[in-house]
């Protein structure tokens, strides 16, 4: 496999250099927005893969859509308890995932790519399981690379008990939860199947941790026999809409680049509105609330589908994609653009649909 880096320089930082023990709180929150980091990173590949489908009331397309939630559930858990222990979640600048990129196996000891593309069989043998795959708790060994998700999670659940023991002894807790933040007790996308654990001592922790790899509750991860059948080589898959790869943008069409960076636009205010939703301002979590919903489930999937239809070579029939890229530029910013845009090359029902979306938003 080619070499890539981590997603993010944070990941980098814990997961390219040798393991060590969690000694300090400092050391603990950067751990744990790292867990964050790592289970927010498999979304946008798995979303893009989602969105090539043809047809989205495929089982294969509900099983995704399903477990995209799913994953997008644990980023929350991992995110209240990180706040349970006074930290603050991030996903924006220099959290925000890049691609293509490389992240540790759930099973195994071969690093997964994170790419962006069609649900292909690279798809359904390597990012799928991301979605779904248990991964054992393990310690990783002194001043080994951590090679599996448990191995990184069990470092967490490890620094969780000595730091917390270490507190009792001077009659203190690291179960305090950050000022001016609250934990969620749901995600706010309309989607009420993946309750959260709000986490206020070392007992909730380990349920959260063991949860989140598997030991629990292992069936709720397995993945449908006829979706792995899909990951083998030969295998007769769903038809998708053919993509370019991610790396090739600057090859692209204007009109295709401005769409891209208008989905850009968006996506970083979804991330942005999504950090500071723990917030205990009801100003900010009501912002979050209105903006949020529509972003993931309307506006995001829309400009996906436009830049699904432009093909970007003359002589190929293969067309644009999302490209998750993290952006400064303001949600009133871009809705400016993307009506400027859609209005003078886009002249369709979905732009139209798209533009009094944006209206509402802005």
């Amino acid at each position: 496999m080619t070499e890539l880096s981590l997603p993010t320089p944070g990941l980098d930082d814990l997961l390219a250099s040798n393991s060590r023990p969690v000694q300090t709180l400092e050391e603990l929150h950067h751990t744990v927005q790292g867990a964050i980091t790592l289970e927010f990173s498999a979304i946008a590949p798995c979303m893009t893969a989602l969105w090539s489908i043809c047809q989205p009331d495929s089982k294969a397309a509900r099983f995704i859509h399903g477990r995209v939630f799913h994953k997008l559930a644990r980023v929350y858990q991992m995110a209240n308890l990180l706040l349970a222990v006074g930290g603050v979640p991030k996903f924006s600048s220099v959290h925000a995932p890049v691609y293509p990129s490389r992240i540790p196996a759930s099973q195994g000891d071969e690093a997964v790519c994170l790419t962006l593309g069609a649900a292909d069989q690279h798809f359904y043998s390597t990012l799928l399981p991301l979605l779904a795959t248990c991964s054992s708790a393990e310690t990783p060994d002194d001043g080994a690379v951590i090679e599996t998700v448990g191995q990184f999670y069990k470092l967490i659940e490890d620094g969780l008990v000595v730091l917390e023991e270490q507190a009792q002894l001077q009659g203190e807790t690291i179960f305090n939860t950050t000022p001016g933040y609250r934990q969620a007790s749901g995600m706010g996308y309309g989607v009420e199947d993946y309750p959260l654990t709000m986490v206020t001592n070392l007992r909730q922790a380990h349920q959260v941790l063991r949860q989140l790899v598997g030991e629990i509750d292992p069936d709720e991860q397995l993945i449908p026999a006829e979706l792995v059948a899909l990951g083998r080589q030969g295998a007769e898959l769903p038809r998708t809409i053919p993509l370019v790869s991610s790396d090739s943008v600057m090859q692209w069409p204007e009109s295709a680049q401005q769409l891209a960076r208008l989905f850009d636009g968006c996506y970083s205010e979804l991330v942005r509105v999504l950090e500071r939703s723990f917030e205990t301002d009801e100003r900010m979590h009501q912002r979050y609330l209105a903006i949020a919903r529509p972003l993931m489930r309307d506006v995001l999937p829309a400009l996906a589908q436009l830049l699904m239809q432009q093909p970007v070579f003359p002589d190929e029939h293969r067309c644009a994609l999302p490209l998750w890229r993290y952006s400064l530029t303001s949600l009133e910013k871009s809705c400016q653009q993307t009506r400027q845009l859609l209005q003078s090359e886009y002249d369709c029902e979905l732009s139209q649909s798209l533009i009094e979306q944006l209206e509402v938003l802005c």
